[in-house]
């Protein structure tokens, strides 16, 4: 029997246990306690404890709002770009370790020279290597920056739009219409929390709220990440 046949059976056995334990044995009737009455409740204490009432539901397409952002895509397009340029000189690097290695092929293994530039490649190798990690590292985090800092000034916006229309609540939702056949994009659609929305969705107000917090604080100072070329 397959795991999911057990799991199911497990589950009917534990209802049917559970529906009928009280129609097993005739129960005997016990003497009835009284119960010590509650004391009256607190009006101090009465509002903290009331549960929260939403008074409207809004959902927004973060991917959209992502897109739409007044400098998230230039930011991460410098990084792309740094990106790219760290890739070249570790490729024009990796050209000169191996030009000298051709050049230490062709010297006597006993030479002064040999051990010298043995020695020199040894240690452009090391360098390289420590470059390279603290380098990757130092991009990966760049991007991450870019993205938390639009995090956060989409969730304003959000925050901002929901207060004005008194929206208690924003689901995220992707509201694209097409869908690529495959098991991830179809997994993805499945599991988001929302399947129908009608006349919910607040991203063009979100994406809109954006450029006006941008046109009235303007852009933000962003701090260029800076690496020295590895000599």
């Amino acid at each position: 029997m397959s795991s999911q046949h057990e799991a199911r059976a497990s589950t009917v056995i534990w209802l049917i246990a559970t529906l009928t334990s009280g129609l097993a044995w005739p129960q005997t009737p016990q003497p009835q306690t009284p119960q010590p009455q509650s004391p009256p409740p607190n009006p101090a204490t009465a509002h903290a404890a009331a549960p929260i009432r939403v008074s409207s539901i809004a959902v927004v397409d973060l991917v959209k709002v992502f897109d739409q952002h007044p400098f998230f895509k230039a930011n991460l397009a410098a990084t792309q770009q740094r990106v790219r340029e760290f890739e070249l000189h570790l490729s024009e690097q990796k050209a000169e370790i191996t030009r000298g290695s051709r050049q230490l092929n062709e010297l006597e293994t006993d030479s002064a020279q040999y051990r010298q530039l043995e020695r020199e490649l040894a240690r452009r190798v090391a360098n390289l290597r420590v470059w390279t990690h603290q380098r990757q590292a130092q991009l990966t985090r760049e991007k991450a920056e870019h993205y938390y800092a639009a995090y956060q000034d989409i969730v304003g916006a959000i925050a901002r739009v929901a207060q004005r229309r008194q929206i208690g609540l924003v689901l995220r939702v992707s509201v694209a219409t097409h869908v690529p056949i495959d098991v991830p994009s179809l997994a993805r659609r499945i599991n988001q929390p929302v399947i129908l929305q009608e006349n919910l969705d607040i991203t063009q107000l979100v994406i809109n709220e954006l450029r006006t917090a941008t046109a009235l604080q303007g852009p933000p100072s962003s701090s260029r990440h800076e690496s020295q070329p590895l000599r």
